[in-house]
C-alpha cells in the first residue's frame, strides 16, 4: 500500500472511523450530551420527594423552582471534565489491545490519514456534538421550566451584573460563552489519548498517576529554581509592565494561554504520531 497521503483513501477511512466512534463511544456521548435532561428529572423527583406530599405536590401543588444557573453550569463543568478524559480511551484505546490493534493497523490507509483522522475526530467532531447535544438539552430545558432562567447557550458572562462581574472598578471575564472550556477540554482530550496509546490497561488511571508524577517533578524543579528569586523585585517588574500594557493586558494574556495549550498540544500531537509509528502487536 502507498503510505503517501491520498484524499480519496482519507475520506474513506474517515468516514469508517466515525462509524466505528459511533458503536464504541455513541452511547456515552448520548448520556452525557444529555445530562441537563437527567439532571433536571432527578431534581425535581427528588426535590418533591423530600419537600412533604410527593403525590400532592407533584400533581396539584406547586412546583420547586428548577435547577439554577449555577449548578447547571457546575455541573457542565464536571461532565465536561468527566467527558474529555474518558472518551479518548474508550474511543481509541482498543488499538493497543492484540486482536483488535493489529487489525486497526492492517486497515488500508496510510499512518498519516490514521493520524489525521484520529485528530480530527478526537478534538473536534466528537467535542462539537457533546457540546451541541449538551446545550441544546440545555435550552430544551430552560424553555421547557422557565424558572431554571438563562440557558446556557445564550449567556454571556461578561454582561452587567453577570456571573462574573465583580463590580465597577473590579475584574471582569472577558469571555462570551465557553470557547474556553473548550480549549482546556481538548486540552485533556489531548493529553488523555496519548495516554491512552501509551498505555495497555488501566488507561485513564495510568495517564493520571503519570500527569501527577510530572506535575511533583515540575514543582520541585520549580522550587529549587526560584529559591533565590528576589519576590519583591519580581512583583515590582510585573507591577511595572503591566501598567506599561495595561491597553494590551487581554492580549498578553490570551497569549499566554494560547501558547500554553497550542505546546502542549503539538507535543501531544508529535508523542501520538511517534506512537503510532512504533505500536506493533
Amino acid at each position: 500500500m502507498n503510505n503517501s497521503f491520498s484524499s480519496r483513501r482519507f475520506r474513506n477511512y474517515f468516514l469508517f472511523d466515525l462509524r466505528t466512534l459511533r458503536g464504541n463511544i455513541g452511547m456515552m456521548v448520548l448520556l452525557m450530551g444529555l445530562a441537563p435532561i437527567i439532571l433536571y428529572v432527578f431534581y425535581m423527583l427528588f426535590g418533591n420527594l423530600f419537600s412533604g406530599d410527593f403525590l400532592s405536590r407533584l400533581l396539584t401543588g406547586p412546583r420547586i423552582s428548577g435547577p439554577s444557573l449555577g449548578a447547571r453550569i457546575g455541573v457542565f463543568v464536571a461532565v465536561t471534565f468527566i467527558f474529555s478524559i474518558l472518551f479518548p480511551s474508550r474511543a481509541y484505546g482498543f488499538i493497543t489491545e492484540k486482536k483488535a490493534g493489529s487489525s486497526w493497523l492492517l486497515l488500508p490507509a496510510s499512518r498519516s490519514e490514521k493520524f489525521i483522522s484520529m485528530l480530527l475526530c478526537a478534538l473536534a467532531v466528537v467535542p462539537a456534538l457533546f457540546f451541541l447535544l449538551y446545550f441544546c438539552s440545555d435550552w430544551f430545558v430552560c424553555f421547557f421550566d422557565r424558572t431554571c432562567g438563562d440557558s446556557l447557550l445564550t449567556m454571556k458572562l461578561n454582561r452587567e451584573n453577570g456571573l462574573f462581574n465583580f463590580g465597577a472598578d473590579g475584574p471582569v471575564l472577558v469571555a462570551n460563552g465557553f470557547w474556553i472550556l473548550y480549549v482546556f477540554a481538548a486540552q485533556n482530550i489531548a493529553v488523555f489519548l496519548l495516554g491512552g496509546l501509551l498505555f495497555r490497561k488501566w488507561k485513564v488511571v495510568g495517564t493520571i498517576a503519570a500527569l501527577f508524577g510530572l506535575n511533583t517533578l515540575a514543582t520541585v524543579f520549580m522550587s529549587m529554581l526560584i529559591e533565590n528569586v528576589d519576590f519583591q523585585h519580581v512583583g515590582e517588574k510585573i507591577a511595572q509592565w503591566a501598567c506599561a500594557h495595561a491597553d494590551s493586558i487581554n492580549f498578553w494574556l490570551n497569549g499566554l494561554i494560547n501558547l500554553k495549550v497550542g505546546l502542549i498540544l503539538a507535543a501531544c500531537g508529535i508523542g501520538i504520531w511517534f506512537r503510532l509509528k512504533s505500536i506493533k502487536h
